[in-house]
């Protein structure tokens, strides 16, 4: 989608990606671990990309709420290391990247 909204703009100025995972994390293990790493407060991989630079910041960083559709409704997210925030500064020219999620609120108060 970042593509298709980059390929019909001169420039782009910032993409801000925001996800909710609310599927239980317990019966896939990977699940949770990916959970625990993401929140860990030595993950260094959780970074955001602004001016030229990669930011790195700390777990439950960058709160903000997001009205995602359907039953998921309003929920807290926070920068989330993933891998769009080192590729799509290079791969689209945006001069800003983020990427913000959390996982269903239960899950969340593990961390």
């Amino acid at each position: 989608m970042a593509r298709r909204g980059a390929d019909q703009l001169d420039e782009v100025d910032e993409i801000q990606i925001n996800f909710a995972a609310f599927r239980c994390p317990a019966p896939a293990p990977g699940l949770l671990i990916t959970l625990l790493w993401e929140f860990h407060p030595q993950t260094e991989e959780r970074l955001y990309y602004r001016d030229g630079e990669f930011h790195w910041v700390g777990p439950f960083e960058g709160a903000k709420m997001v009205n995602f559709p359907g039953p998921i409704g309003e929920q807290e997210v926070y920068y989330i290391p993933h891998p769009e925030t080192r590729t799509m500064p290079q791969s689209l020219g945006a001069k800003a990247v983020s990427v913000h999620g959390c996982f269903p609120p239960h899950a969340m108060r593990l961390t």
